[in-house]
């Protein structure tokens, strides 16, 4: 018979284990979030005509490294989480195979919105703090992420635009007035 003694042992053990890895893993997330924050800014220079225009790529692309590293830590955390707990996750795994390929064509928007995205910054399209018009939405870019493209009108109002419905942008002088 299991004793209340060895049950209690048993969940201070893993409790301090599962402790433990969570500070590890958000230490190592901020230190590698850190060294790809300070890589982009030591980029070549002599790559953007203009120091603003850098800047501004450099918050684009380090906003949109730090989201996808925190998913993949994420993701990689649950899963180790789940081994100290005595959990196997190769059955969850395989599972989320099967389900992703049927989730797969629900979601035929979101990876379009995704790639769009990779495609637009990887292009170079426009970056977080350009004056763009994109459809209706008209004003400065102040948040982009692989789904979607975030846009503030000088009346204040957010227009959140899917990036996979972007077809034509007009990026638009700083001292242009917006009509």
């Amino acid at each position: 018979m299991i004793s209340w003694e060895t049950i209690s042992h048993k969940i201070v053990e893993q409790g301090l284990k599962t402790l433990l890895f969570v500070l590890a893993a958000t230490f190592l997330y901020f230190i590698i979030k850190a060294l790809i924050v300070k890589s982009l800014k030591l980029a070549p220079k002599g790559l953007e005509p203009k120091k603003k225009k850098s800047a501004q790529r450099i918050a684009t692309l380090t906003y949109l490294t730090s989201s996808l590293l925190k998913f993949v830590f994420f993701l990689v955390s649950f899963m180790m989480l789940l081994k100290i707990w005595g959990l196997d996750p190769a059955p969850l795994i395989a599972s989320a195979g099967v389900i992703g390929f049927a989730i797969g064509f629900g979601a035929q928007t979101l990876i379009k919105d995704l790639i769009a995205g990779f495609l637009i910054v990887f292009e170079n399209q426009f970056n977080v703090g350009d004056r763009v018009k994109i459809a209706d939405a008209e004003g400065k870019v102040i948040k982009m992420t692989l789904r979607a493209t975030y846009i503030e009108s000088e009346d204040g109002n957010i227009h959140i635009v899917p990036n996979s419905s972007i077809t034509t942008v007009i990026r638009l002088p700083k001292s242009q007035k917006i009509n």
